[in-house]
Formats: C-alpha cells, structure tokens, sequence
C-alpha cells in the first residue's frame, strides 16, 4: 500500500460557511506509507489507532474503515501508542525519543514529553490514571495521567555500568561460552571494537502494569545502536511501585500483553515462543512455540473474551491460540508480511493487523478470512514532468506508480508501475517518451502514446562479496539479538539504486547515478569502489558509457543548458587506491568457519583500513565524454541538490542545512544567496530562481536587494518537485502530501489542486472549493467533524462542478464549457435547488442512528433494527433518507415528513439486509432544501445463502414507430436477444420473469403499468431493464424514449421520460438493478447535435445507423462533447433509483452485444458501490 502521509489538510469547501461552532476538515484516505509498528483501540471500539514506521499517528473510524486524522509530531517510528480510558486522549511513545498525549477530537497534541532517548513501551493501568514508560535508558518512568502528563517517581532497574562491562554481558551469554576461553589483547580489542560498533546502553525493552498500578513487569535489555535501534533482552522481572525486586525470571522477554481481567501477562520469548505468566501465582503456566524455534515474536494480542491470543513473529505470520495453550491456526499474509496486531476490545472474533506495506486488515478468526482492508490510493508525489507540448503532465508517487495526466478538452489518467522501488527522477524525453530512474537500479522508458516500455540496468551488484563481509557479524549475532532482521536489514542495504538522474537540455542525454554495496561494517574492505555515472542514449534508450564519479554515493547530477558539462555531487573519499585487499576477504571467509576468531581478525583489518579512508562531501564539474574530472569541491555539508544557471555555466546548489549557494567553478567563487530546499527552478530572466521555505511555499529569489519576490504558498507537507509549462504561464509542484498544484506563475495565485488517485481516477479542486472528480476518486475523500466521518458526496450538488474547474485550466473549448454548465444547471432543476440556496448563511439539518454503536459488525439475521434521529434547530424538517448499499429504501425522494410541520423526529427502522456487506446511510433534508450529512454504519451479514434470487426481466425494442420514417431494423430483435441470452441462465437464479414488449407494445402506458410486479421483488433479486430505440432531447434538454406513438418533433408529446423509466426501479425492494438505453439520438438536424455515450470500438460491437432528421432542439451540444454532458445530467438519477445506469448511444449508435451481460448478473453476494449509483 500506501502509502506516506497525505495530511488532512482543512476543509476548502465550506470553508467561509458558519455550519457549526467546528468547520468540518477534508479527510484524504492515504493509510500508511511504511509498515505499521503499532495499534490501539478506544475503549468503545469505535476508533483505532495505528503508527508505522512513517513517523505518523492514523486515527480511522474502525466500523467504516475511514481515516478520521493524521496525527504529526514523531520524528522517528513509533513504538508505542495507548488511549486513556478517560476522555478522548491518546498516548505515543517512539525512537526520537518523544511521548505525547493527544486530543483525538482536535487532532493536536495535549503535550510532549522529551525522554532524552529512544522510547520503546508504554502502558497505562486498567483505571487511566498511570502511565509507565521504558526505554534506552536504566530506568522506568511514572506519570499520573490528569489534564496533562505529571512527572511522578522512576523505578531503578539497572545499576552504573560503564559500555565495556555492558559488551561483556551481551557476549559472555549462553551463545558466546568460548569467549570465556579468550584472554588477553584478543578479548580486549573484541570488547573494545563491540563497543564502538554498537555503542550499547543498558535499558528496558517492554513494560506493563499487573493487576494494578502497584505492580510492574518489565524485561531489562542492553540496547545496541546497529542504524537501527536492537536489543539483547537479558531477564524478566516484577517490582513494586518503589522499585523493590519481587520476583526475576532468567528468561529474555520482548513484548508484554496483559490480559482484559489483568488475570495474566502473555510474553513473547526468545526464542520464538509465548509464555502465559499467571500473575496471581507469579508462574508461568505454558508457553507455546513458533516456526522451528526460527523467528522470535514481535507482539500478542488477547481477544474480548479472553479466550484467544494472537502473536505476529518476525517473518510475519500471525499465529492463533487458544487461552488454554491449544495451538488454532497460522495467518499469512496475502500481500507482504503483518508488522502488527490488536483483537477488538468488545468484538472477539475481530482481529485487526497492519503489514509490511502500511495496509491494516480486519480478520474474522472464525471464519478464517480477511472481511475488510483500509487502503488507499493517494501516495506522495515524489517527482513530476510536463512534454515539451504541455499535453501531457507526469507524476511519480511513493508507490512507485507513474500517472500521467492529459489536459485537451477532456481530463484523462493514465499510469503504470514504473519501478519496484523508489523513482529517483521523472522527465520526458519527448512529446510522448518518459523517462525514469529508481532505487530498483533500472532506468525505464515508456511511451505514453503505444505503452512501449524499455528498461534498462544501472549499477552491478557486488552482492556476493557482501554476504562474505558480513559473514562474521551474521555467525555473532544471529542467536543474541533478532537475528533475523538483522540478516535481512544488512542484506536489503547492500542493495544497488540509482537515487539521481537528469537529463539535457535538448532530451538526448539522460544521466543516472546512485550508490550500492557500502553501509555494511566491513565495506571499507572493498573500497575504494567507484559508483558509476550512466550516460545513456535517450533516442536509442541504449547506454552510451559510464565513469566513476564518487565512491560512496552519486546524490545529484545536472547537465549545463548547452549540454557539454556535467555536475555531480556526493560523498567520496579523499585518499585511495584501486586495490583489492586479499587478506580481509580470507579473513571474512575464514570467519564463516571459525565465526569468534574470524570477526577479531577481520575487525582489526578493517580498524586498520578505517585510517586510509577520509570520507568528505563532493561537488565534481566533468566534460562530457571524459572521464576526468575537471574540478572537483570539497563541501562542509552533503549537497541535496544542483543545477546550473542557464545563461552561465555557474551553479546554484542547496546542502542539507538549508543553505543556497552560488559556485563559479572557474574561479572557485562560491556566495551563499539564501536559506531553504529543493526543489530549485530557474525563472524567466536566467537569474533569478524558485526555492522551498520552511512553510512548504515556493519562494522567488531576485538577485536585486530588497525586490520581493512571488510566492506559491498552499502545499502541506514538503514540495518535491516544480516545473513550468511549456508557455511559462503556470508553475506546477508536486508535493508529499499527495497533491498537484497549478499557479499562475506570474501572480502566484492558485489555479487548482489535483489529486492522482489510482491510474484512472483524479480529483481537481479550486480554491473557492469547486470541483472535478471522477466517481471512484470520491472514495477516497471524506469529512470529518472531530471523529465522525462523512462521505464526500454530501456536497456534490454544490461544488462539483467540471465546467467551471476546465474554464480555469483553459483545457476546454467554449462550446464544451456551455455543455457543462448546461448540465449542471438541469441538476438543480431536476433536485429542487437554486443557486441562491447556496449562501453563506447556509444551515444544515442533523441526523443520526442513534443506536450506531450497537450496531455488530457481522450478523447471521437477515433482519436489523436501527433508531432513526433527526433535528433542525432553525427550520422544519421534510424528508428522511435511507440507503443501503446506496439503494434508497423509501425512494428518491425519502420518507415525507412535509405535513407533520416538525423539526425533531424519531423512530424505528426495520432493514431488510442484502447477502454480503450492507453501507446504512441516513440523512434528513429541511424545508429549505438543504440536506443533513449523512451518518454512516457498515454490518455485514454472513447468513448461509439457502436460496437463489430470482431475475427479472424487462426488455423494450421500438423498431417500427407510427412514424414510419423513424423505423430501426434491430432494436426489436436487439430486445429479444437479450431476453434470450438471460433465459440460459437458469442455474444461477431462482426463477427468470421476463416481460417483452416491442413495437406497438411500446407505449409509455404498458411500460409504466409493469411498476407493481417489480414491487414484488426480493432484496437479492436482480433487475434487468434494456431499451432499444430512439433517444430525443426537447428544448429544455429533457431526455425522451421514443415509444411507438411518440411525437418526433415534441418528444414530450407520446415520449416516455427518462425520469420516468428510471422510476420503475426506485423503491424496489431488489438492490442490483442496472438500465440499460440502446438509444441512438436520431432526432438532430446534424451530427454536431448529437448525444452520444463514450463507447469504445470492441470486439463484437454492433454499430446501428440512424437517421439524423426532424426535431431540432436548439440546444448547443457537440458530439464531441456530449458524453461529458450525459454523465452530468444522469448523476443525480442514478443515486436516487440505486441502478447501474449504462447508456450507448450516438449518432451511428453503439449498441453492446449483450451476452457478457449475464455475467454481472451471475455474482453471487452484494458488494456495495459496484452497482449502484
């Protein structure tokens, strides 16, 4: 998944609207972008919280699956996170060191306590009033928990060691008896070089309370920094509140979990096993083992019940137990490996874990299966590219996607996967070849146009010589300290990447570089090795040489605008031969025999290369095609990024403290300009330029003392990339917090903000909050009022709105922005709105299911209760609205309440569930017009399916008119054919009813009379209605069905209205319904006035020629520009009936060959939103 964060940046739509007291704020759905470290439920299960290794908090509406917040302030991962029984707080505790407690409603820390080291556990007691904390420091803290954290007392658990006597302990263990045999300089230089390596402190890896704040448990541990913070976890003990010893057990202990009745404490043990501890008795009372003793236990979990614990080991399998010590069964995960786990406090057959990939899943352990995910589809941009045209703009994001937006009369996206890592860079090379680099250490090309790709390899990979190296720190550790995330992290950085690449000013050159084989202790044993730069040929995509730039890492490259220079920056050493030290590598091998006496041997070796190599940061200048450097810089800080002024060949770069710099290279000149951040982007007059500031804007550099710059101010998070348009009329970034900004680069002002969901889907918001999305993106944004969330389309009506967003991308023709705004215009009209409706002193109706929380999660009774509550405190009520699965129970227009003259109203619901997920939506309307927002809960009936649902059948074919010049030759046989085709799927449906009419059977008359038989229908049954014929707009775009009497040039006259045949599938009791209209617009002078829907040329399509004559309505629509104009008009209609809607139409019609049809209808189960409108 995803995912970094995307942070729940305020809500842009309401924003100047007084609704509430608290304007409620645009939710992203990002998830996670790193695996998760940690869960933690509020004590009513409503709301889970998760961190990862992303350094931030999600807080998610656990019934809904929606994130609620993101919560920002950890610098490192997060290892801990605990609610306060009492109020809406929340408790983090991580490697940088920081505990916060944190207001969930706001979304905003309380208060920070700085511990001075790595935090590694937290617990508070069963009453909320204590809290402990642990880590890399020789003590226990204790805070009374009140309106804000209170420093109390600490528990001494370790007395003053110095590091050495440290290092003795962690390798005199029961895995390193020989070291006893060892004297003199031998075991001293060991020591010594342990030490330095690891710089370990004693500390304590896991704390819990025991049946009351009067008693702790805890496992003391030496803490060894390796990159990553690891522990050799020695013994298991219990104090009192004072400190005294009360019991210490010689066990190595990682994790606690103490059970809901604090009974007893579930341990995770080296190796691989978990202890049931009996706090009553102070024994233990079983323990049961993991994968062959292989993989040590991250974390347990015990269920609402006591009655299950779950465990995830380190190579990600969860196990399942019963409380007794019976073994259940063994999770593995579909996608990655599960990182982290929590049963629900009151569900106990609900477990919840998050993965390797940052996705949280919900498992049902008794029926063994994954029920639901919370994902998403918004990731970080990482790098972005406009073509030389300005057709065409490409982002990369942090899952390793490119989508690549095209801007010409319609909005279209488009992506692929373009590496299996990191992309480093993004270009294009043409108008329609893009270019990338990745930390997969590939360079790939792909052509927008034919979806051709090439890919290409960087770096080679010592990667067998780095296993040999490490040999002796794997054999000396594997049995002491998580042994097998140690391997895993040494093995996954020796790993080669390509983290720079540019190309020329004219595209025919690409440059790559990056580093490979060199974090490992022994890597000084190969150097000095030179990290190439790659030239390649861009017309060709073939390399055309590469040289060795710097030896340990390539972090930027920049080519001059005329392309004969080359920049380079990174780390390099200042001394060094090319040589290949032999006896280090007999001694790694030798280690791998004799592993203790190998790593001393080897370890003096390398102390003794560590004096020949200084490693210091590097600017290098190169001509191209030489290998030699033709300058080469020496930096005080490591350069984050270059490039050069393009009227000189000058650079400006930027180091990692924030300093921009000017460098002459001739003359060895270099003047600091400014402070901030990549990325830097040269404007129109060649001296000045665009940097980064600390608020995440982008800034204007003017080389004239005093000249205030522009500014390009509106991301949240840090900004990634910056291009200008091809005209230099707008400026595009790109951000980590997920979106795309277009400003007018002369003013500053901003135009719009995209969000890439997925390849397809996109959303295009302006800042006076009107709209453009896709159906599927709308998903994946939401609101929130503190912790409840609602979904996006609550305001759909007001502010989605294509036509104005494309008239101010200036990506459209007028004609196509009249089609909209006509459209939107009937969208009013057909809901009961005005524009005047929507004023600032806008007011909303509440309404609620007021047993909400009642609601179970999972049900084998087909049958549910809800109590409906709904309240205006200005105006009456009119109408209640009720949803499932998007399919309104009372109809389009909801249950009346316009005669009882009330502005409070109550009572109880009784739903009839679908076979599957069932989304229950409630919402009021007031008698203004204005609708509530819409309170959402989410059951899932998992009752056996004893009988098939039935299929009904309604097809209409109009081939012969009283008109005779209007006649079609296969609408009629169309209808028939489809009545057929569902006839032979008898053996997935109950009963098939299937009503014919065609012809002089086609009046509005027999057609609406068929409204009674679908009363009739069951919730799982399914509905099919196909109409065949003409298709006729009247003067106010009304959308007509020729009938067989039907009036061509007043379509009104004898026409059945769309509205009207979409009615028979509104308060229906059957849920899966779809409408298909085979209806060529025929009734247009010219095929400039025709309707048609998007309908691509496939492989079986029958396309059926109509006759464009008669009825003319006036209206100015395009056949280029209808289908836009057609989704726009339906929107409405299809939410109100619930039905897929499926329209084919145009002139030359294309009409479906229909037998792929039977296999929507075949599915068994109801999944909400498939088809449903």
């Amino acid at each position: 998944m995803n995912r970094l964060t995307c942070y729940i940046i305020g809500f842009f739509f309401l924003a100047a609207l007084p609704l509430r007291a608290q304007l409620p704020d645009l939710t992203l759905q990002t998830g996670h972008s790193a695996p998760v470290t940690a869960m933690a439920f509020s004590s009513d299960g409503r709301i889970i919280a998760t961190s990862g290794e992303d350094n931030i908090i999600i807080l998610w509406d656990f019934q809904l699956g929606k994130q609620l917040k993101i919560l920002k302030g950890h610098l490192g991962k997060i290892n801990s996170l605990r609610f306060v029984k009492t109020g809406n707080r929340l408790i983090s505790a991580g490697e940088d060191g920081r505990i916060f407690l944190w207001d969930i409603e706001k979304g905003l820390p309380v208060q920070m306590v700085f511990s001075g080291a790595a935090v590694t556990s937290v617990d508070v007691d069963q009453a909320g009033n204590w809290l402990v904390v642990s880590g890399a420091f020789p003590e226990i803290r204790r805070y009374r928990i009140a309106d804000s954290l209170i420093y109390s007392s600490s528990v001494k658990v370790w007395d003053e060691l110095t590091p050495l006597q440290i290092t003795e302990m962690i390798l005199k263990q029961k895995h390193f008896g020989k070291i006893k045999a060892m004297k003199g300089r031998n075991k001293d230089f060991l020591f010594q070089m342990f030490t330095e390596m690891f710089h370990p402190v004693p500390g304590v890896s896991a704390v819990s309370f025991g049946r009351d704040s009067s008693e702790l448990f805890f496992s003391r541990s030496l803490v060894l920094n390796t990159g990553t913070l690891m522990y050799a976890n020695l013994d298991f003990r219990k104090t009192d509140a004072s400190g005294k010893v009360l019991h210490s057990f010689p066990v190595p202990v990682t994790g606690i979990c103490r059970d809901h009745r604090s009974s007893g404490l579930f341990l995770s043990v080296v190796p691989s096993r978990i202890t049931r501890f009996d706090l009553q008795k102070n024994k233990r009372r079983f323990s049961c083992s993991g994968d062959l003793l292989k993989y040590n236990f991250r974390t347990a979990t015990v269920n609402a019940s006591d009655s299950l614990f779950a465990a995830v080991n380190e190579d990600g399998k969860i196990f399942l137990w019963k409380t007794n010590g019976n073994f259940c069964r063994v999770f593995i995960a579909e996608a990655g490996t599960y990182t982290a786990l929590g049963f629900h406090p009151h569900m106990s057959h609900i477990l919840v874990a998050g993965n390797s990939e940052g996705d949280i899943f919900v498992v049902d352990v008794k029926s063994m299966k994954v029920i639901k995910k919370f994902g998403s589809g918004i990731f970080p941009l990482t790098c972005m590219a406009v073509n030389p045209s300005g057709s065409y703009v490409a982002v990369g994001n942090a899952n390793h996607m490119v989508s690549y937006f095209s801007f010409n009369e319609r909005i279209t996206l488009e992506g692929y996967l373009a590496h299996k890592s990191t992309i480093s860079g993004l270009y294009f090379v043409s108008d329609t070849v893009l270019a990338s680099a990745g930390g997969d250490n590939r360079i790939h090309f792909f052509n927008v146009a034919d979806h051709q790709s090439t890919l290409l390899k960087g770096n080679k990979n010592p990667a067998l010589i780095s296993a040999i190296s490490h040999a002796p720190v794997y054999s000396m550790l594997l049995f002491t300290v998580s042994g097998y995330d140690f391997v895993k992290r040494f093995l996954r950085r020796s790993s080669e990447t390509l983290d720079a690449v540019s190309v020329s000013p004219d595209r025919s050159r690409l440059a790559a570089g990056g580093k490979g084989f060199n974090n490992g202790l022994f890597y000084s044993a190969f150097v000095p090795r030179m990290f190439p730069v790659h030239i390649v040929n861009t017309a060709g995509m073939k390399k055309e040489y590469s040289f060795g730039a710097h030896y340990l890492s390539v972090d930027d490259i920049a080519f001059n605008n005329r392309g004969n220079l080359i920049a380079t920056c990174g780390r390099d050493y200042k001394t060094g031969s090319n040589i290949t030290n032999e006896k280090i590598l007999m001694q790694s091998a030798f280690s791998m025999l004799v592993p203790l006496v190998g790593f001393v041997m080897t370890a003096r070796t390398a102390s003794a290369l560590s004096t020949l190599y200084n490693p210091y940061y590097s600017l290098k200048i190169w001509q191209a095609g030489n290998r030699n450097p033709l300058a080469v810089f020496e930096l005080p800080d490591p350069v984050t990024s270059l490039n050069f002024f393009p009227g000189s060949d000058s650079l400006l770069f930027c180091d990692n403290k924030r300093n921009i710099a000017f460098l002459d290279f001739r003359n060895s000149a270099v003047k600091k300009l400014a402070e901030g951040a990549p990325p830097l982007l040269f404007t129109d007059n060649k001296k000045s330029f665009l940097y980064q500031d600390s608020t995440f804007s982008m800034v204007m550099y003017q080389d004239e003392p005093g000249s205030g710059g522009t500014v390009f101010s509106g991301h949240s998070d840090s900004v990634t990339a910056a291009a200008f348009t091809p005209d230099r009329r707008h400026l595009i970034t790109t951000a980590e917090d997920g979106s795309m900004k277009i400003w007018e680069s002369a003013t500053g002002k901003e135009i719009a903000t995209v969000y890439a969901i997925n390849t397809s889907d996109f959303i295009i918001s302006t800042p006076d909050y009107y709209y453009y999305a896709t159906r599927n993106a709308k998903k994946e944004i939401g609101f929130t009022f503190g912790t409840k969330f609602y979904p996006f389309e609550q305001y759909d009506l007001q502010y989605n709105r294509p036509d104005i967003v494309m008239d101010r991308l200036g990506c459209a023709s007028p004609e196509m922005i009249r089609a909209l705004n006509l459209a939107y215009h009937k969208r009013l009209q057909k809901s009961g709105f005005t524009e005047e409706m929507f004023s600032t002193d806008f007011h909303i109706p509440e309404a609620e299911i007021a047993d909400a929380s009642a609601i179970p999660f999972s049900t084998a009774d087909p049958v549910l209760k809800i109590r409906i509550k709904a309240r205006d405190d200005k105006y009456d009520l009119d109408r209640i609205n009720v949803w499932v699965n998007d399919v309104a129970i009372y109809g389009a227009n909801g249950y009346s309440l316009r005669d009882k003259k009330v502005n409070r109203f109550e009572e109880q619901v009784t739903l009839n569930l679908s076979h599957g997920i069932n989304r229950i939506r409630v919402s009021c309307m007031n008698e203004k017009g204005v609708e509530s927002l819409r309170e959402t809960a989410e059951i899932t009936l998992n009752a056996p399916v004893d009988v098939k649902p039935d299929l009904h059948i309604i097809v209409i074919g109009a081939s012969e008119y009283a008109s005779k010049d209007w006649n079609l030759n296969y609408a009629a046989k169309d209808a028939q054919d489809v009545a057929s085709i569902f006839q032979n799927q008898k053996g997935n449906f109950g009963k098939i009813n299937t009503t014919v009419l065609v012809n002089s059977e086609v009046t509005s008359e027999n057609i609406l009379r068929l409204k009674p038989q679908l009363m009739k229908t069951k919730v799982d049954d399914k509905v099919l209605i196909f109409y065949a014929g003409h298709g006729l707009l009247d003067e106010n775009l009304d959308y007509y069905l020729a009938t067989y009497n039907v009036n061509f040039d007043k379509p009104s006259e004898g026409g059945l209205s769309y509205d009207k045949l979409n009615s028979l599938l509104d308060s229906i009791p059957a849920r899966e319904k779809i409408l298909l209209i085979d209806a060529c617009h025929s009734g247009e002078v010219d095929k400039e006035e025709t309707i048609m829907a998007d309908v691509k040329d496939q492989g079986g399509i029958v396309f059926r020629g109509a006759r464009p004559r008669g009825y003319k309505s006036g209206a100015e629509v395009s056949y280029n520009n209808s289908f836009e104009l057609m989704k726009e008009m339906f929107s409405d209609l299809r939410k109100g009936t619930g039905a897929m809607v499926i329209s084919s139409a145009g002139f030359r019609s294309v009409p479906y060959r229909l037998a792929t049809l039977a296999a929507i209808f075949s599915r068994r189960g109801n999944q909400p939103g498939m088809g449903a409108y």
